[in-house]
């Protein structure tokens, strides 16, 4: 869903805002007072994002980012769950992002228009979070809670030292030293419920399109299988405020979520079409192996499959024995091979007896 313009829509009970990256405007984006979290926590809670139309009427904010070469789904664990994590358990898991790149590799220096705008956009939203702190902090009656108040100010200043930074380069491997070389990049979280980590189903409402426009589960956009174009349509949720681990000083972040996505999956630089012409030569059966070369590529098994066992022969087979030779005597060679010739004779006879008997040029089986 693209529009040169901003639309503005109610679905359901739901009023929304697509806008168009180039179309948006700072001043109409307001983030609300933090609100405590409903359970009553006093460890975090969030700030509501809204968008105004021209009679101050509030809109969920939605946007469109650039479209560009992603790597996948992450899996996130709590740290409490290193096992699960180490074994790829995505059950235990509370939820998904994926790395968002600001560029691509061949822009890096030279960003095209839209990433240009969605950097405004970014940088915006990023703003606004770092004001509403600032506010809530000297708010005496804040529902922000006191981790958060005190990461600002500790911050001296620099608030990137309090809020999350929306994006920034990747550290180089093992080091918290930026590798400048590759693009930025923000993580934006699915649309998510419940946490493996307390025992609850995770249940995703991110909606993902593959080729031919089918719908895709989550689960095969993980890792490398999710290589590929990605078209995100992006959800501003607002800001977060609380811990961002035992060790950070950051209290803040903005919270972005992907609401859908059409995604291209393919090898980077190759294309996707088949280029080879199609095999017409007909199908044989042919031995491909064990069962477990028939692995479903999905990763899903196929438990319907089974190849027929090879039938054993019962018992062992009889040994023969050799056959003593017998010498027979010349004159008793003689009269077995008249006696033989006599009933070869014979049974010519009898078949073309048989052959003009029967009147027709087919035989019969």
């Amino acid at each position: 869903m693209t529009a040169n313009e901003t639309v503005f829509k109610t679905s359901g009970t739901v009023n929304y805002a697509l806008v168009p990256l180039h179309c948006y405007e700072e001043e109409r984006a307001i983030l609300k007072p933090a609100k405590m979290n409903k359970s009553g926590e006093n460890q975090w809670c969030t700030s509501e994002g809204v968008y105004l139309d021209d009679d101050g009427k509030e809109h969920t904010l939605f946007f469109m980012l650039p479209t560009q070469r992603c790597y996948g789904l992450n899996t996130n664990y709590d740290k409490s769950q290193k096992q699960a994590e180490a074994s790829g358990d995505v059950s235990k898991a509370d939820g998904f992002q994926l790395a968002y790149p600001i560029t691509s590799l061949k822009t890096m220096n030279k960003a095209t228009k839209d990433e240009n705008y969605i950097r405004m956009v970014f940088d915006s939203l990023y703003n606004k979070t770092v004001e509403r702190m600032k506010e809530e902090a000297n708010n005496k009656k804040t529902e922000m809670p006191r981790n958060a108040v005190i990461s600002i100010k500790g911050a001296d200043g620099n608030m990137t030292e309090a809020v999350k930074p929306l994006y920034a380069h990747p550290n180089i491997k093992d080091t918290k030293i930026p590798n400048k070389e590759k693009p930025e990049r923000t993580y934006i979280k699915l649309l998510s419920r419940g946490k493996g980590s307390k025992g609850q189903k995770v249940t995703v409402q991110s909606n993902f399109y593959g080729p031919g426009d089918i719908k895709m589960s989550h689960l095969s956009l993980i890792g490398e299988k999710g290589n590929g174009d990605w078209e995100i349509c992006c959800k501003w949720d607002g800001a977060y405020w609380g811990a961002h681990g035992p060790t950070s000083s950051i209290g803040g972040s903005v919270r972005l979520r992907i609401y859908d996505a059409t995604v291209t999956p393919g090898s980077s630089g190759l294309p996707s079409d088949r280029m080879a012409p199609r095999n017409t030569a007909p199908a044989v059966e042919q031995d491909y192996g064990d069962k477990a070369e028939y692995d479903d590529p999905s990763g899903e098994s196929n438990e319907d499959f089974e190849r027929e066992a090879p039938k054993k022969k019962k018992g062992k087979e009889p040994t023969k024995k050799p056959v003593k030779k017998v010498k027979v005597p010349s004159k008793s060679k003689k009269r077995i091979a008249e006696a033989q010739k006599h009933k070869q004779r014979k049974q010519q006879k009898e078949e073309s007896d048989s052959e003009s008997d029967s009147g027709s040029g087919s035989e019969s089986e």
